[in-house]
């Protein structure tokens, strides 16, 4: 099984304890967009395995996940890619946030050492209720 595949059964149990030992110590983990919004707790730089811990958290916290379906996985030494889709329920809002996803995975001596998601940040705000986008 590859490090990204295994990353991913761990996380879909449920269980953060379990993603721990496939993050690098010193990662960085971007939470969709590098820059932190207080209005969207997902957004941010997340570093090493603690920050994974806390984000794993914020996504716990933020959302109700009705489905998780990953369908591709890509794999070399050196990058991890994998795909899907989602169908989160929002839980300060009641909203439904439905997108399709990629993970792009930086790895180094079989852990992620740069984790970046991308997700439809235009739904997730609409999900959140608020907007991002500067005035014109």
């Amino acid at each position: 099984m590859s490090v990204i595949e295994a990353f991913f059964s761990a996380l879909t149990s449920g269980d953060a304890e379990r993603v721990l030992p496939f993050i690098a110590a010193d990662a960085t983990i971007v939470g969709v967009r590098a820059t932190s919004d207080p209005r969207l707790p997902i957004y941010g730089t997340y570093r090493g395995r603690e920050g994974m811990r806390a984000f794993l958290g914020e996504l716990r916290a933020a959302f109700e996940t009705e489905a998780f379906e990953v369908e591709d996985f890509l794999e070399s030494p050196k990058l991890g890619f994998a795909s899907g889709h989602f169908r989160h329920r929002v839980r300060h809002t009641g909203r439904l946030f439905v997108s399709t996803w990629a993970l792009r995975a930086r790895l180094c001596d079989g852990k992620i050492e740069h984790y970046l998601f991308f997700e439809d940040t235009a739904r997730l705000e609409a999900a959140f209720g608020v907007s991002t986008a500067e005035a014109a």
